[in-house]
């Protein structure tokens, strides 16, 4: 379930900048127009806050492989 929510997230990600290169499409595979007055600073914008979404996906995955291996540590100490 959780893969599918990254997913999710990930392909919006990439729609965003997508939609603002203008290389985006609908579910018919027409072109969407991009916004207007697209500029080098908008796409950089774009680009950071893309950046910073998928950096904060990475730290919650890497959060959970740490507890993950925490816990696998505390049941298998336990068990012998």
């Amino acid at each position: 379930m959780e893969e599918i929510g990254l997913s999710h997230i990930i392909n919006a990600e990439g729609e965003k900048i997508q939609y603002v290169l203008g290389t985006l499409t609908d579910g018919d595979g027409n072109a969407i127009a991009p916004p207007d007055g697209v500029t080098i600073d908008k796409v950089l914008e774009v680009n950071k806050s893309v950046s910073g979404s998928l950096k904060d996906v990475l730290r919650n995955q890497l959060m959970l492989q740490l507890k993950l291996e925490d816990a696998m540590e505390i049941i298998s100490t336990s068990t012998v």
